[in-house]
């Protein structure tokens, strides 16, 4: 994948700059194609390995041990009260597979803000599942 991404980025810029395209930082320009290139090629990996409800209703379901249930329910409730509702909310859209630039402007803010209140939210999940401070 990385190979694929490297040429398809390096063709991008040969055809933006043989139509004249002007392009002022070159390592930026190459990152961000590259790293969009990236998501697009992740988003489409994650839509293809999705789960048709038929398929899934044939699924064994490894949830049938009621203690199971109660811990994550327990866990699930523990980490909603931690969690403010503006990382909820960036949480969920970025499940959703929405980019911090989508989430950005979705939301009314700042990129950089996101990716703050991600890094935090995730700090809270990561405290909540394990108080002791051991590495998960």
């Amino acid at each position: 994948m990385a190979q694929d991404a490297l040429q398809e980025v390096f063709l991008r810029y040969f055809v933006a700059r043989s139509t004249g395209q002007e392009i002022q930082n070159g390592k930026a320009w190459l990152y961000r194609v590259v790293r969009n290139y990236l998501l697009d090629r992740m988003k489409e990996s994650a839509f293809r390995n999705r789960v048709s409800l038929e398929e899934a209703e044939v699924i064994p379901d490894g949830s049938g041990d009621p203690e199971q249930q109660y811990l994550r329910a327990l866990t699930r409730k523990q980490i909603l009260r931690v969690l403010a509702p503006r990382e909820l909310e960036c949480l969920q859209l970025r499940a959703e597979g929405f980019d911090y630039q989508e989430i950005a402007k979705i939301l009314g803010v700042r990129c950089g803000t996101v990716g703050a209140t991600l890094a935090r939210a995730l700090s809270k999940i990561r405290k909540t599942l394990n108080p002791s401070g051991d590495h998960l």
